[in-house]
Parts: C-alpha cells; sequence; structure tokens
C-alpha cells in the first residue's frame, strides 16, 4: 500500500521543498487532484493502488481538511506573510523589456517626429545664443544642442527646443504665444502643423479622508461614513496650448461656432454608441456648462452607468470638433494609453453576454467563427468547421 511519506515525496516540487510536518497538513487538500493525475507518481501506476480519502486523513491523523492555522503554516514557508494593507503604487509592467523596448524604438521615434510638426521651437541668430549662453546661468544653458543653419541673407541661425531653457519663451514670435512655441525651421513647406493632446480618466469617491483628523477639545470628532460614497469620474483632455480642459477658450461665440460645426455633422461617426448613450445618434448643442475636454460622470447603476468605450468614442467627437474650431490651423493628434475603457468590439464582435442561452429572444448579429476545440458529448460541429452565430437559410434548424 502506498505510504504518506511515498505521497508526501511524490509531491509537486513547489509542495515537495516544504517542511515534511506542512506537506502532510497541505497533503489533503490537494490529494484529490492528485488521485485524477496519477503520472505524478512515480510509484504506482494504478489509482486502486491508492488510498482513498477518508483512509488518508486518517493516516495523518486529521478528521478534516486543511484549516486556517495549517493554511497560515504552509503560506508562510512558502514565502507569503499576513500584513496590513498599506497605500503603494504598481508599475503595470512599464518597465517590462519588450514595452522598454517598443517605447524607445518605436513610440519615442515617432514623438520626436511629430514634435518637429509642433510649436515647439525658438529660432535665435547665433550672436544672441553665445550671450544667453555667457549671461544665463540658473539653470546654465546647455551648447551644442541646436540646429544651425544660414538664413537666405546669410544670417547664422540656430533653433532651440523650447524646453531647454525657461528664458525661451520670452523670444517665441508674438503670433505663437499662445501655441508657447515657434514651428520648426526644418518642417517641410506645405506640411500642416500638429496640436497633440493626451487623454486620461480619473476617478474620485465622495468620502476620502486621511487617516487622522481634527478633533475638539472634549475629544469630539466627526463620524467617519462606513462607505466611500458616489463616485465623481472625470475624463480630460490635455495639451501645453490650453491645459486641461478648454476652461476659458470656451467662449459663448466659440460655443456658437462649435455648436455650427455640429449642425454640419449632424450625427456621431460612432453611430452604434451614439444609440447606446444619449438614446439618439444626432448631435446636440453643448450646453453652458459642457466643456468637452473635460467631462464629468457620475458613476453607478442609479445615476449614468459606468464609464466605457462608447462615452469614450463620442466624447473624443466632442473634442475634435471643439479643437478644430478652435484651432482649425492645426492637425490634431491624440494619444491614449491602454486603458479597458478605451477598448471597443467590432459591432459584430463575439460577446459572450450578446449571446442567448436557449433558442429564441433578441440577440445581437454576431460574425461566424471557426471552431478549435471539441468537448466529449455528441456534436454537429467538429474542428475546423465554420460556426454561425445566428440562423439563416442554410442553418439546420434546433428542432425537428
Amino acid at each position: 500500500m502506498t505510504t504518506v511519506e511515498t505521497l508526501t515525496t511524490n509531491l509537486p516540487c513547489q509542495l515537495n521543498q516544504m517542511p515534511r510536518r506542512l506537506g502532510r497538513i497541505i497533503l489533503p487538500k490537494c490529494y484529490k487532484d492528485l488521485l485524477a493525475e496519477e503520472d505524478i507518481l512515480e510509484e504506482t501506476n494504478e489509482v486502486s493502488d491508492l488510498p482513498s480519502y477518508d483512509q488518508l486523513l486518517g493516516m495523518l491523523d486529521l478528521k478534516t481538511g486543511m484549516c486556517f492555522h495549517g493554511l497560515a503554516m504552509a503560506s508562510t514557508a512558502m514565502g507569503y506573510e499576513y500584513d496590513e494593507n498599506r497605500r503603494c503604487y504598481y508599475t503595470d509592467n512599464h518597465e517590462r523589456e519588450d514595452v522598454v523596448k517598443d517605447q524607445n524604438k518605436r513610440f519615442l521615434t515617432q514623438y520626436f517626429k511629430l514634435e518637429r510638426q509642433a510649436h515647439r521651437w525658438v529660432q535665435l541668430t547665433e550672436e544672441k545664443a553665445k550671450e544667453l549662453e555667457v549671461i544665463l546661468t540658473k539653470p546654465p544653458l546647455q551648447q551644442n544642442v541646436s540646429f544651425e543653419y544660414t538664413t537666405p541673407e546669410g544670417v547664422a541661425m540656430r533653433a532651440y527646443h523650447v524646453d531647454m531653457h525657461k528664458t525661451f519663451c520670452d523670444y517665441v514670435s508674438h503670433g505663437n504665444k499662445k501655441y508657447g512655441g515657434d514651428l520648426s525651421i526644418r518642417l517641410p513647406v506645405g506640411v500642416r502643423p500638429v496640436l497633440m493632446v493626451g487623454q486620461d480618466e480619473s476617478t474620485f469617491h465622495q468620502f476620502i479622508f486621511s487617516k487622522k483628523q481634527w478633533k475638539g477639545p472634549n475629544g469630539k470628532e466627526s463620524l467617519m461614513p462606513k462607505s466611500e460614497g458616489e463616485i465623481y469620474m472625470a475624463s480630460g483632455y490635455t495639451a501645453r496650448e490650453f491645459g486641461l480642459g478648454l476652461g476659458s477658450l470656451l467662449t459663448s461665440h466659440v460655443r456658437n461656432e462649435i455648436n455650427e460645426t455640429h449642425q454640419q455633422q449632424k450625427t456621431y461617426l460612432s453611430t452604434a454608441d451614439a444609440e447606446l448613450i444619449p438614446s439618439s445618434s444626432n448631435k446636440e448643442d453643448f450646453p453652458e456648462t459642457y466643456d468637452p475636454c473635460l467631462a464629468f460622470f457620475r458613476s453607478g447603476v442609479q445615476h449614468e452607468g459606468y464609464w466605457n468605450s462608447s462615452h469614450a468614442r463620442l466624447q473624443i467627437e466632442d473634442a475634435v470638433d471643439a479643437i478644430s474650431t478652435i484651432f482649425p490651423q492645426v492637425h490634431g493628434v491624440f494619444l491614449f494609453d491602454q486603458s479597458p475603457g478605451h477598448t471597443k468590439k467590432g459591432n459584430d464582435g463575439l460577446h459572450m453576454r450578446n449571446m442567448n442561452v436557449s433558442h429564441g429572444g433578441s440577440a445581437e448579429i454576431m460574425h461566424a467563427t471557426i471552431i478549435h476545440e471539441v468537448g466529449p458529448h455528441p456534436r454537429i460541429l467538429h474542428v475546423g468547421d465554420n460556426q454561425e452565430m445566428h440562423s439563416s437559410k442554410a442553418t439546420t434548424a434546433p428542432f425537428g
């Protein structure tokens, strides 16, 4: 008969490395899985040779499976620890080797190319640049970081990125002050400038307090709510040209111009998303309190639901209408992170929630798919067959 020592010896490596006492505590819980995987055991090829689950508990002098104390001991032996919760952050694999490689070789290359098309530059005469290299000390102006060229009139010039020194903002031409910089001298003639816009979301809870609070002289203190309260979400677009949200740029005159743009393009391009959110695909005039580049959203079933890709797609259409109206001479480039709220399936994409459990009823039309695996039960379709996700004249009826 197989002994406890044999079973403990033939446990998977991560369990076998524990002290024998812990192995015996853990063994009852994993034993049922071992019964179904006889290839893990080396000294028997017949499952019938193994003791039953109840016999194993008797061999280990255990009446039941693992207790909480035994689980804590096993977890500690594997390197886990039971500790209080602390606020922390995670990098979400930003420093992973393949991610860093993609950032350096693809993203940064494309981003720097875009900067040559943006208002990020300032042009100085060589004489003025040398003067600034002498007088600027806090911080000093770096040398050999400019693009040198000569004008058709023979004047030696230097082009700097406007972020190279805070003083460069004073040398931006008057017409481009609102952009924060001039265009690059290397921008080809006829190429439209770009305006780079970043987007992100943030969620705020109604009741968020620190671990400490002020108390009265007699020890009185505020009652703390049991929950974090309602959720308020903000989705904002930011750019160097206008900051977070359009803010003061949304004057009544500009708002009227944007609404006229809406009337020219009366419906959203994302028609299906528009019908899900406002229940109409038609664009409406911007309310006085609405900033398309800084939208607020009350999350929850009893409020406005939950932010998803449909909200994101409609907001970007509103933001494009507004930005193209305020900055008609530039081409908008929008930068997004890999948020789940930005992903979107096709209208006919395969989604479990769009499938009916039984025949009949209304359901979304989904595209066909190829069967890659099948179960042991009787079947009509086999591996490699085409699976239609809706009934048609060529489809076999479910009932005779």
